[in-house]
């Protein structure tokens, strides 16, 4: 009798023990601290934006935390890492959503814009926005004139460029050419288009009068300029 009391005691002792020790790793996981452990891209990303222009869409981002719940009052810091445009505010702070958000302008060149957002601690998160040139502008139309024409020598290359009011080329951008003073003469085609550097091409045949020729390159929404071209003989 003696010993089974003793066996009993013991048992009764290591599940005290068991009890504490579980008791003590609750308490343990009650009290872990919640940190800051996420930054997602919720909405602006890849978006296209014409030059000088504000963009449609804000930037904004969700940071979340440790225990997986939306985190509220957290700084986000946003930084223009390429590009020349610009941001609404350096920084925000997360609202009860877990979200911050900016606009974004767009500056004057044609290209790949990027702005990061970023939380103390994480890597940032990037948004890629695609600066695109504007519509031509009528003062924009530049041209490449020929010396002379040669009644003869076949044809002679006439260009244009297209840019937009930042100076930034156009592409896909239809030009017309016409005859529109000064005798006759043929085109290989009635429009060409303008490629990535904005320059369109077309080959030009002057006809059998000798004199001066005008040219004029239309764009597809009504811009125009002349070119003035020389036709020669050949003797």
């Amino acid at each position: 009798m003696f010993a089974i009391r003793i066996r009993r005691a013991a048992a009764a002792t290591s599940l005290l023990a068991v009890a504490t020790s579980l008791a003590a790793c609750n308490d343990s996981a009650k009290t872990a601290p919640v940190t800051i452990a996420g930054i997602l891209v919720e909405n602006g990303a890849q978006q296209n934006v014409i030059v000088g222009a504000s963009a449609t869409d804000s930037l904004k981002v969700q940071v979340t935390t440790s225990n997986a719940t939306l985190a509220s009052g957290v700084e986000v810091d946003w930084t223009i890492v390429a590009g020349d445009g610009t941001v609404s505010s350096a920084t925000s702070k997360t609202d009860g959503n877990g979200e911050a958000a900016i606009s974004y302008k767009a500056g004057t060149k044609a290209q790949l814009a990027q702005v990061s957002a970023k939380v103390s601690g994480l890597d940032p998160v990037l948004f890629n926005i695609q600066q695109s040139a504007d519509a031509a502008q009528a003062e924009n139309v530049g041209t490449n004139e020929p010396t002379v024409a040669m009644i003869g020598a076949g044809s002679v290359p006439i260009s244009v460029v297209v840019v937009d009011e930042f100076g930034n080329p156009v592409s896909g951008q239809t030009v017309f050419w016409a005859v529109t003073n000064g005798g006759a003469g043929t085109f290989d085609l009635p429009s060409s288009v303008t490629d990535s550097d904005g320059t369109a091409v077309v080959n030009f045949t002057p006809g059998t009068s000798p004199g001066t020729v005008t040219i004029e390159a239309t764009t597809g929404n009504g811009i125009k300029a002349d070119i003035s071209l020389p036709v020669v003989s050949a003797n």
